[in-house]
This record gives C-alpha cells, sequence and structure tokens, in this order.
C-alpha cells in the first residue's frame, strides 16, 4: 500500500502551503511517524464511534479527515489521506501548467551545432597553419584536400539530431576538442534516453562491440520469452533469467518485481513518445537508433516495448498534454514525466 509521508501543516505560516515542498514514498518502516497518545485518539474516534459503534468504520473516517491539534494547541497536525490526495493533485495540476514540450530536441540539436562548428574551426585553423609553412608543395595540396573532404562532409550533415549522430559517429575528427564534446554528449544522451530503461545498459553499450553486447542481446530475449509467455497466460518462473541477468534488475525475485520496474523505467518514455507530434516522435526515435547502432537489439526492444504495453492495462505510457510556458529539455521532459508517474501511483 502506497502511504504517504505527512508534510507539515500549511496552516502554520501564512502562505506556506502554497510552495511547500512535499515528499511521499512508499512505506518501508524508515518513515517517521507523529508521537501519538491513546487519549488523544480516542477523543478523535469518540464522536463517531458513539454515533456508530463501529470501530472499523470510524478509523477509516479518521484515515481521511486527519488529526487536529487539540483544543490547547497541543500535539502535531497530522493530514489524512483527503488533504495528502488534494496535495497530490493540486502538485500535478501544477507541473502540467507550469512546462510545456516545445521542441525537447532542440538542446540536442544546439550541442551538436556546437561540436560541428569546434570542428569546423579546428579544420581552418590546420588548413592556413599547414598553407603557411614553407612544406612541400605535395604535402600542401594533400592538407588542403583532406580539409576540404573535411569541409564538405561537415556541410553535408543531416539537420535532424539522430541523423547528424549517426555520421559524426563515422566521422574522423580532425580536432580534439570537438572529439571530446561529441563523445561527451552521446554518453549523456545514453543514460538519457537507455539508463532510463535498463539500469547498467547505457554502460555496456558504450563499446558498441559485437561481444560487449552480446549479454544485452541475450537478456531482453530472455526477458521478452518471459512476457510472451505471461502474456499467453502462463505464470513463468524467472529464477534462471535473474540468476543470469539479474544485475539489470536490482533488488528483483519474481517477474512481477522486473515488470514493476522496467515499468516504471520505460514509462517515461514511452509517455513522452505519445505526447509529441509525429516530427518529433520520429527524430526522437531517430536519435534513440543512432546510440544504440544495434539492429537486432533495437528491434529487440522494440518488441519488448510493445509486448509490456500489452501487459500492463492502460498501456505503458499515457499521452500527457503539458499547458505552461517553461520549455523542457530531452532529460526534463523525461524527470518530469516520471514524476508524474509517480504521483499517479501513489493517488
Amino acid at each position: 500500500m502506497a502511504l504517504p509521508l505527512p508534510g507539515p501543516d500549511p496552516s502554520a505560516e501564512p502562505g506556506r502551503g502554497l510552495h511547500e515542498r512535499y515528499r511521499y514514498s512508499r512505506w518501508d518502516g524508515s518513515q517517521r511517524l507523529a508521537d501519538l497518545d491513546a487519549d488523544r485518539l480516542l477523543d478523535a474516534l469518540s464522536d463517531d464511534l458513539m454515533a456508530e459503534g463501529d470501530l472499523a468504520a470510524a478509523l477509516r473516517r479518521l484515515f481521511r479527515r486527519g488529526l487536529e491539534r487539540d483544543a490547547e494547541g497541543a500535539g502535531e497536525r497530522i493530514a489524512g489521506t483527503r488533504e495528502l490526495l488534494d496535495r497530490l493533485a493540486r502538485a500535478r495540476r501544477d507541473l502540467l501548467q507550469r512546462y510545456q514540450l516545445g521542441d525537447v530536441m532542440s538542446e540536442v540539436r544546439q550541442h551538436l551545432a556546437d561540436i560541428v562548428e569546434t570542428e569546423r574551426r579546428g579544420v581552418e585553423r590546420r588548413l592556413a597553419e599547414a598553407q603557411g609553412q614553407e612544406a612541400n608543395p605535395d604535402l600542401r595540396r594533400l592538407l588542403g584536400e583532406m580539409a576540404a573532404r573535411r569541409q564538405r562532409q561537415l556541410e553535408a550533415l543531416p539537420e535532424d539530431a539522430g541523423g547528424r549522430i549517426r555520421a559524426l559517429q563515422d566521422y574522423d575528427f580532425l580536432e580534439p576538442e570537438a572529439r571530446a564534446r561529441f563523445e561527451e554528449l552521446l554518453d549523456q544522451l545514453r543514460h538519457q534516453v537507455l539508463e532510463a530503461q535498463f539500469r547498467g545498459l547505457a554502460d555496456q553499450i558504450k563499446g558498441m562491440t559485437p561481444e560487449s553486447l552480446a549479454t544485452d542481446r541475450e537478456m531482453v530475449r530472455d526477458l521478452n520469452r518471459l512476457l510472451q509467455e505471461r502474456l499467453e497466460g502462463g505464470e513463468p518462473d524467472a529464477s534462471d533469467f535473474l540468476a543470469k541477468h539479474g544485475a539489470f534488475f536490482p533488488g528483483a525475485s519474481t517477474l512481477d518485481d522486473v515488470i514493476d520496474q522496467l515499468t516504471e523505467r520505460m514509462a517515461a518514455m514511452q509517455s513522452l513518445l505519445s505526447s509529441m507530434s509525429t516530427e518529433q516522435r520520429s527524430e526522437l526515435q531517430s536519435l534513440m537508433d543512432a546510440l544504440l547502432r544495434d539492429d537486432r537489439l533495437r528491434w529487440d526492444l522494440a518488441q519488448l516495448a510493445a509486448t509490456l504495453d500489452q501487459l500492463i492495462p492502460g498501456g505503458l505510457g499515457e499521452r500527457v498534454t503539458f499547458r505552461g510556458d517553461e520549455p523542457l529539455s530531452l532529460d526534463g521532459a523525461l524527470g518530469q514525466l516520471a514524476e508524474l508517474q509517480a504521483m499517479d501511483r501513489l493517488a
């Protein structure tokens, strides 16, 4: 059962409740509980008990309305579930009214444009240095041809982020700074896009060799088989799967645990894709394909998402409409969608 943590009393200070941040989590035994005494609880229950004589019903109503301070102002005020759910609803509404999806890929494209410009300046500088030296004419000609070839490659780069990343992954950088910035951007994007779905997958894909991807392919294929069996009404045993691939799903001991983890990780991405226009969705999908660069694994991951979408009531990720003005980056959009889904799980 999801139990929210009681927050501070929003009436304690004028206006405090408007901007107070509250943290909610599932009950795990570490939460701090108010110091309640029996007399205070009995006082809070007495009217309902006298009216109906039903202790369970009286407790349910107490949970809903919460516990106020006593007549002398002593004791800690405890919010009831009704107030906590109202806070969640307000937080969700405020989030949707603050942000807008807009062009979540613009920041990625800008980073790529800066990297390309850094490389272009480096090529031009090296060409100027070569022409200014008293070098062999044939060497100067070769350097000029090499620089011209690089410039043509840069001019021919696709405009969309995914296509540009694919082309730059095959491009032989001359400028070390541009190469370093590109590798750094790839690492960031892999963690944002891939790590959201499988813990540890981004680091393993970084090598991009057939050997380094073998474990990932095997894990996804094995998982697809288990999920397909569940979809067909079976009750597959996940013990062998977790013995081999448990590092991807820390703490999981059953297939349901694996599904829960996958749902939480993948739902934000699926919701983002569902909330985008056709053009935006195509560009993001192209970016994800460019980061993965493995046709078989990419197909297996798509099958995994499709199977999960059928297994989960209501689907894996619903369309969300943001109505605010503050633009979101790709990472920001995934973060806010994950926040919305966490709220929905508690509500």
